[in-house]
């Protein structure tokens, strides 16, 4: 089978995306969400990781008010220009501390402080060790060996390279979905994915660590 090019098929999969209606997206959306506030995993998870969607992305806002969600701490992508990558600080007022960075996307405000590592969180419990972390990872395209398509600049491969534990899931419209992406050594391959159509399925046995 030929496999069509990373820019090929980036063009081909935000072109279907572009298709959606505004009411399918919304509805796509709201079916995202409620799909993963009900998974046991990340109901388990005291830690999220979220990003503020564009105007074609799912918009997975409505996570931090549901009531799976209560008693999590939720993180979100910020850039960092000097060394031209992200970092995940912590939110807990969407409204008071994102306001609009790089792309016109929102993003934490600067005065906040960075989690430390990439974005691995220390608890608060007994132990005092790492709590589990749950990582909503935006998508251009997935396929079933959890291969990830971004934007094509590499930024959550990034993210991704120093996390350990937790699990991380692609999310995106079932339009967005491939049989096959290319994919290099440096790529981060994903536990699971999450659309409207299929919910959320992972890839592969994992557990929460």
């Amino acid at each position: 089978m030929d496999i069509p090019s990373k820019s090929d098929l980036r063009k081909h999969l935000l072109e279907a995306r572009r298709k959606m209606s505004a009411e399918e997206k919304a509805s796509g959306s709201h079916l995202i969400v409620k799909s993963i506030a009900s998974n046991p995993l990340f109901r388990a998870a005291g830690a999220v990781w979220l990003y503020a969607a564009d105007a074609f992305e799912p918009d997975l806002r409505p996570l931090m008010n549901c009531p799976e969600s209560r008693g999590k701490k939720f993180f979100f992508p910020r850039y960092r220009a000097e060394d031209d990558r992200y970092e995940m600080v912590r939110i807990n007022d969407f409204d008071r501390e994102m306001r609009r960075g790089r792309y016109g996307i929102f993003e934490p405000l600067p005065e906040l402080p960075a989690a430390d590592g990439a974005g691995e969180v220390s608890g608060t419990g007994k132990d005092n060790g790492k709590v589990p972390v749950f990582r909503l990872i935006p998508a251009v395209g997935c396929d079933p060996d959890g291969n990830r398509l971004g934007r094509g600049k590499g930024y959550y491969d990034r993210l991704l390279e120093n996390c350990s534990g937790g699990v991380s899931i692609g999310v995106l419209y079932e339009c967005q979905l491939a049989e096959a992406i290319p994919h290099e050594a440096h790529d981060r391959k994903l536990d699971g994915v999450v659309t409207e159509v299929r919910g959320l399925i992972f890839l592969k046995e994992k557990k929460v660590k």
